[in-house]
């Protein structure tokens, strides 16, 4: 009698395990394409945020280059560095300070720092786009952020 409850047990857990894996089935399907469509979106959201950064960078006047991503931040920027730019550039120390947008006694502390320098988001892009400039690249650009800005009129009171 024992033999005839368990065969009839076991064939109970199959048909159950079978009804079972036929009601998950199509909830897996499903599953999977909802997961590919989010990672979908996620990249394409990075890649809206990275175009964004990029525009928004460029209207506010600091240079970033095209490619700029994660491998940009990986880049090893060093006082040596720093200073081979600054005399390939053709610049003084103040000069580079207007084009990366910092002071020129930061400049001459970042020159003189050895090894891989620790930087703020900002200058590391700042040193990463004039990286690519020439001599007179980087002396138009120069011009363009010395130029006094055109101020309107006050508004006098009578």
């Amino acid at each position: 009698m024992s033999n005839l409850t368990q065969v009839l047990k076991a064939e109970i857990v199959r048909l159950s395990r079978k009804e079972a894996k036929a009601a998950v089935l199509p909830l897996k399907r499903a599953n999977a394409r909802l997961k590919q469509s989010n990672a979908a979106l996620k990249e394409q959201l990075a890649a809206l945020e990275r175009a964004l950064k990029q525009v928004q960078a460029q209207s506010r006047g600091g240079a970033v280059p095209a490619g700029s991503t994660e491998v940009d931040t990986k880049a090893r920027i060093t006082g040596r560095g720093i200073r081979s730019l600054r005399k390939r550039l053709g610049v003084s120390g103040e000069d580079l300070g207007t084009l990366l947008g910092i002071t020129p006694n930061a400049v001459y502390s970042l020159e003189k720092k050895a090894g891989a320098l620790r930087l703020r988001k900002s200058t590391r892009a700042a040193v990463l786009g004039i990286r690519d400039f020439g001599a007179r690249e980087a002396k138009a650009r120069l011009a363009e952020l010395k130029a006094p800005k055109k101020a309107g009129k006050k508004a006098t009171k009578k």
